[in-house]
C-alpha cells in the first residue's frame, strides 16, 4: 500500500520520502489499517490520510491532504495486470549489446575520399637485382665466406637480400663487414640483420634508389585491415616483404613516436587517427587531442561533435594552450582512476573483459524481466 501511494504522489523534481498515517475521526487518534497476507484488504474502507512529502531540502516540507479510495486503486492495478500481455521469449533479443545504436544514422567515411597513387607497384629490374647479388657473393668470398643461396625481397623503400651462408660460418663475421659491403656496392649505408625470422637466413637491407609511395587507401582497403578481430586496428605501412603492416594499438599501451625532422612523425600520427576513424563508431571511441604547435591537428576540429572530447569550459576542441593543458591531463587521470574502479568492482583486467561481462549481465537481466512479467 505504501508503494502504491508512493507512486501516486511521486515528485519528479526531488527524491522524496513518503510517510502516511491514518486518522480516526471519532477520537482523532492514529490507527493502522489491517492488510491480509496476500496483500489484499479483507474489507475495503475509504481511508482519510495526510501525506507528508519530504523534499531534498530539509527546510522545505510540503503537506498534501488527500482522500484515497484504496479499493478503487487496487481494482485499477488488477485491471492493468489483467490486460497486460506477457513478453514472449522470442520477443526478447538475445543479441549482444550494440553501442552503435546510440547514433544509428552515422555513416562511416568512404574510401573514395583517399587518393590511390598509381606508382605503388614494386617493380625492379631483374638484371640489377642479379648484379647486386653477384657483388655481395664476391665480396663475402674475398673474406672467405661461402654463400649457398641468395634470395631477394623487394619492399617499397628497402630491398632485402637473404643470404644462406655455408655451414660453419659465424653470423657475427658477416655483420662486421657492413662497411666493406657498402663500399663494394657503392651505397651510403646498409644494414645487416643477423637472423631473419622464419627462414634462418642473414639479411642485408639496401635502400632503393627510387622509393615507392605507400598510400593510406591501399592499406585501409586491404583484407588484413578490413577483416580482423583487433579492438583498435591501425595501419602503419608495408613490411620489407611488401605485406601490409596492421597492428592493434591496445598492444602498445605506451607508444612514443620519435625521429628527426622530415622522418614522418606527423604522417604516422595522421595514419593512426585515420585508421581509427575509418574503423570505429563515435560511440566506441573518443579522442583528446593536444597540439602545442596549433597546426598539426587543427584539421580534426570538424569532427568535434562526434569524436573529440574536451573540458566543459574549453572553447577550442583541440587543446593548444599550454597553460590549460594541465587541467585536461588531470581530467584524464580522474577518468582513468574511475575506470580502474569499475574494473576492480567487476573483477576484470581490461575494457574488453568488462564489456563482455556487461553484455552477459544484460542478457541475464532481460531474462529475469521476462520471467517477472510472466508471473504478474
Amino acid at each position: 500500500m505504501i508503494n502504491l501511494l508512493g507512486k501516486l504522489f511521486k515528485n519528479k523534481k526531488h527524491k522524496e520520502a513518503l510517510t502516511t498515517k491514518s486518522i480516526d475521526n471519532n477520537n482523532n487518534k492514529s490507527r493502522v489499517t489491517p492488510v491480509a497476507e496476500n496483500s489484499r484488504l479483507k474489507y475495503q474502507p475509504v481511508v482519510e490520510q495526510e501525506v507528508i512529502l519530504l523534499a531534498q531540502d530539509k527546510d522545505e516540507i510540503k503537506k498534501v491532504p488527500a482522500t484515497i479510495d484504496v479499493a478503487r486503486l487496487q481494482q485499477e492495478v488488477m485491471n492493468i495486470q489483467k490486460f497486460q500481455k506477457p513478453i514472449e521469449d522470442d520477443q526478447i533479443s538475445n543479441e549482444p549489446y550494440k553501442s552503435t545504436l546510440e547514433l544509428g544514422y552515422y555513416r562511416y567515411p568512404s574510401l573514395d575520399l583517399l587518393e590511390l597513387h598509381p606508382s605503388e607497384k614494386l617493380i625492379r629490374d631483374p638484371k640489377e637485382l642479379e648484379l647486386i647479388s653477384t657483388q655481395i657473393r664476391s665480396t663475402l668470398k674475398s673474406y672467405n665466406i661461402d654463400v649457398l643461396k641468395i634470395s631477394v625481397q623487394i619492399g617499397p623503400t628497402v630491398t632485402i637480400y637473404e643470404i644462406v651462408p655455408a655451414t660453419g660460418v659465424r653470423v657475427s663475421k658477416i655483420k662486421n663487414l657492413e662497411r666493406e659491403i657498402a663500399l663494394n656496392l657503392a651505397v651510403d649505408t646498409i644494414k645487416v640483420v643477423a637472423l631473419l625470422p622464419g627462414n634462418g637466413a642473414v639479411g642485408i637491407e639496401i635502400s632503393n634508389y627510387k622509393k615507392v609511395i605507400v598510400s593510406l587507401k591501399s592499406l585501409l582497403s586491404s583484407e588484413v585491415f578490413q577483416y580482423n578481430d583487433y579492438s583498435l586496428p591501425i595501419a602503419l605501412g608495408k613490411r620489407m616483404d611488401g605485406n601490409n603492416f596492421v597492428i592493434d594499438i591496445t598492444s602498445l599501451p605506451h607508444l612514443l613516436i620519435a625521429g628527426s625532422t622530415g622522418q614522418g612523425k606527423s604522417v604516422c600520427i595522421d595514419a593512426i587517427l585515420l585508421s581509427l576513424l575509418y574503423k570505429k563508431h563515435p560511440s566506441q571511441l573518443k579522442f583528446v587531442l593536444i597540439d602545442p604547435r596549433k597546426i598539426d591537428l587543427s584539421i580534426y576540429k570538424t569532427i568535434e561533435l562526434h569524436f573529440l572530447a574536451k573540458l566543459a569550459y574549453q572553447q577550442d576542441p583541440v587543446a593548444s594552450d599550454t597553460r590549460t593543458v594541465m587541467h585536461t591531463l588531470n581530467a584524464l587521470c580522474i577518468e582513468m582512476d574511475n575506470r580502474y574502479d569499475l574494473l576492480k568492482e567487476a573483477g576484470v583486467r581490461n575494457i574488453k573483459e568488462y564489456n563482455e561481462k556487461f553484455t552477459r549481465s544484460l542478457q541475464i537481466l532481460r531474462k529475469v524481466i521476462s520471467i517477472y512479467l510472466l508471473l504478474l
